[in-house]
């Protein structure tokens, strides 16, 4: 019934949310299901294949909406808590604004994302990968110059054990990484090209990892509308991804209520993208 609808209010395209909070809307080998009891869905393995074939049947396409590097929303689910997965601030704080960010400077998180991926696209006949959350928490640490007065104002995530041994090993840097980030100007933006340069690459793995499986699946990603903004606060370079063929479509996040506002930067972004 739902499908009906969808099909004759005219959408071609639905975005199903399967990830979010440390769980999955389907049987997983590395996340546990959220599902409703007593639902039965006649003929398929469970809702999920459902939901894909059904409406493929009504030529409507579907694209798995992921929380890509959300690992909690408002709480921290056991399942990443307990493995100490979970990136930190600057301050010690683990929640940006109520949510909670996957530390992916750690290797078996990343196997982790890479492993959850490619189980959703070997399992279901899927059209497309939603990236939703494909990016760092904000941060302001590119808005300070010269030696920063007073540390407890920024904002900025990436400060685990991990995160900052990485840093150490991938640039050589032996020294106290957060006193030459109060100091230094230079040192702030090295560490932050560090991280812009870590999503790039967990980014092309993750795309690379599932066209090995389906080569013609589409992938898009939730963005910033301003590219310095998405770099320069998020590390997220979506002008890279699509020059490199990672993403397939951008779907920029102009959350404004004014029309004028909204039509004025659509204008600038695809300006931006130029074709």
């Amino acid at each position: 019934e739902l499908l009906d609808d969808v099909k004759a209010l005219g959408f071609n395209k639905v975005y199903l949310n399967v990830t979010f909070g440390g769980h999955a809307i389907y049987p997983s080998d590395y996340l546990p299901q959220r599902h409703y009891d007593g639902k039965v869905y006649t003929g398929y393995k469970d809702y999920l294949e459902c939901f894909v074939e059904e409406a493929h049947k009504r030529g409507i396409e579907v694209s798995a909406w992921t929380n890509t590097l959300i690992c909690g929303d408002g709480r921290l689910p056991a399942v990443y808590k307990d493995r100490g997965w979970v990136l930190t601030g600057f301050n010690g704080e683990d929640n940006f604004n109520g949510m909670y960010f996957l530390d992916i400077s750690r290797s078996d998180v990343q196997e982790f994302l890479i492993n959850v991926f490619t189980e959703l696209v070997a399992n279901y006949n899927l059209d497309g990968v939603e990236f939703d959350f494909i990016r760092f928490p904000g941060g302001n640490l590119y808005s300070y110059d010269g030696v920063i007065a007073n540390p407890a104002g920024i904002k900025d995530g990436g400060y685990t054990d991990s995160f900052i041994n990485l840093f150490k090993t991938t640039t050589g840097f032996s020294g106290d990484v957060k006193q030459s980030l109060i100091q230094s100007k230079t040192f702030r933006n090295q560490w932050l090209q560090f991280k812009g340069d870590l999503l790039n690459g967990l980014v092309e793995n993750l795309v690379t990892e599932m066209r090995k499986i389906k080569p013609n699946i589409s992938f898009s990603g939730a963005i910033m509308p301003s590219i310095s903004s998405a770099i320069n606060v998020y590390q997220q370079n979506w002008d890279l991804w699509l020059d490199n063929g990672w993403l397939d479509t951008l779907e920029p996040m102009i959350y404004n209520g004014d029309t004028g506002s909204v039509m004025s930067t659509l204008a600038s972004f695809y300006q931006k993208v130029n074709g």
